[in-house]
């Protein structure tokens, strides 16, 4: 039976229990809706095992999750329909896990995490068309992941203050944008997988060291901007598959690696290193591809060289390179 509004709102503090299953501080949230413009709220504070599990079927639901200061604390919701909406919020707990998963068009999830602790993750799934995920964290030893399907999805992880973290966007179809954001700390990574033409990767890391970052894309007209600045130790690794791809990115910092391979038709790379003892590794294959690279080491030391190795493989192709500074090495091999 449908109904035209529902509103559920659950509030559980500590000395609460929903669900004859626990007792005490030991809480879980449990509901279902089918209909057509239902909301629910839940908010669980000072828990442990707190837990959620929504699941909403229809259109126009709405689903809004806050737990904070608990342990144990896991957000699972499911939603079927079109134009949903996911709003968790998880702070100052441990371990945190977050599941979103859904299925429609027009939907819309946001997971904000702080305080994070290791072996905490979230997960947003996103199936058709117009989706936007947005996933933010916070302090912590975390895995982020964002999965999409369909057309025109939107996928943006932000992670800051992080060390021996991992996110990830992944992404299937055309017109897709995705973005993996990395602010201060170290041994953290980032990835973006998308299958499909036109769509657009961004990998940004600030302020990090002994970090990486990973783009994988196949279909034709895909772009990559990257961007490693104010940090040490870092990699920059981008593989296209297809025609027309463009490839931008910057490394400021010394001791930074860029690999790039690029196989197709028409395919373009621009990339520039700031600092020292930088490595530029790229591979074209096929016809008018086209290479402008600049290395600047910032002072003329030796223990400050670069090196640039360039192989392109085809018919009218381009490379461009230039180095700035003192004992630099460049090989480039057209065939």
């Amino acid at each position: 039976m449908k109904t035209k509004l529902n509103l559920i709102a659950v509030l559980v503090a500590s000395s609460f229990s929903f669900g004859a299953a626990f007792a005490g501080d030991q809480n879980l949230v449990t509901t279902s809706q089918n209909g057509v413009g239902n909301r629910l709220v839940v908010e669980q504070t000072s828990s442990t095992l707190a837990k959620a599990e929504v699941k909403q079927g229809g259109d126009l639901n709405d689903a809004k999750v806050l737990q904070v200061n608990s342990n144990g604390v896991s957000a699972d919701i499911l939603q079927h329909g079109t134009a949903n909406k996911v709003s968790v919020e998880q702070r100052d707990s441990t371990p945190l896990t977050t599941i979103v998963n859904q299925e429609g068009s027009t939907n819309n999830g946001s997971i904000f995490q702080e305080n994070l602790h290791i072996n905490s993750q979230a997960k947003l799934l996103q199936y058709n068309a117009n989706n936007t995920a947005t996933i933010s964290q916070k302090n912590g030893n975390v895995q982020t992941m964002v999965y999409q399907r369909g057309n025109a999805n939107l996928g943006h992880t932000v992670q800051e203050g992080m060390h021996n973290s991992y996110a990830g966007v992944y992404q299937t179809g055309d017109n897709n944008f995705g973005k993996v954001q990395q602010i201060g700390g170290a041994n953290s990574g980032g990835t973006i997988t998308q299958v499909g033409n036109n769509n657009t990767g961004y990998v940004n890391q600030f302020d990090v060291s002994s970090s990486i970052s990973h783009v994988r894309q196949n279909g034709n007209g895909n772009s990559v901007d990257g961007r490693q600045e104010t940090g040490t130790t870092l990699t920059m690794d981008l593989t296209q598959n297809g025609n027309d791809h463009r490839v931008r990115f910057y490394q400021i910092g010394n001791g930074s690696i860029g690999n790039i391979q690029q196989d197709g038709l028409g395919n373009v790379s621009d990339s520039y290193q700031l600092g020292g003892f930088n490595e530029l590794n790229l591979i074209q294959s096929g016809q008018g591809n086209q290479l402008h690279s600049h290395q600047n080491s910032t002072a003329n030391d030796r223990s400050l060289q670069n090196f640039a190795s360039v192989n392109q493989a085809g018919n009218f192709n381009q490379a461009t390179v230039s180095q700035v500074g003192s004992a630099n090495h460049a090989t480039i091999t057209q065939n």
